[in-house]
């Protein structure tokens, strides 16, 4: 079965899968996540805004449909990437804590390098 329909059956062309957001004023329309890298490019855009969302008005207000407002998606589409809200906030949790440790890896390292060097200087001594 095709998923493309005529104009006078539904009022619009459909073509394929569509998932659409609204963007302030604009309306995207945007297709269904198909590739390994498109669905984790989706998953980041809404770990993105769910970390917007969250440091504005703190977990208890956030809502999925103000996560899916800020990434432009729909509410579904938030969910079949995340099985719930908490599930979504340990995910931006982990995202920000990679993020600091590839921050901090090298600096950390290095310190940890010359507090080694220079205990092994005094043991030397």
């Amino acid at each position: 079965m095709s998923t493309a329909w005529s104009k006078s059956r539904l009022g619009s062309i459909r073509h394929g899968p569509l998932n659409s957001g609204v963007m302030g004023n604009e309306r995207t329309v945007r297709r269904r996540a198909v590739s390994d890298d498109q669905k984790l490019e989706r998953r980041q855009a809404i770990t993105d805004a769910a970390k917007r969302v969250f440091s504005e008005k703190g977990f208890h207000e956030t809502t999925i449909a103000a996560v899916a407002a800020d990434a432009g998606m729909s509410y579904g589409t938030i969910y079949w990437y995340f099985d719930s809200k908490e599930d979504l906030f340990h995910a931006v949790i982990e995202a920000e804590e990679a993020a600091l440790g590839r921050r901090y890896a090298g600096p950390l390292r290095a310190t940890s390098l010359t507090i080694r060097s220079r205990r092994s200087n005094r043991r030397s001594l």
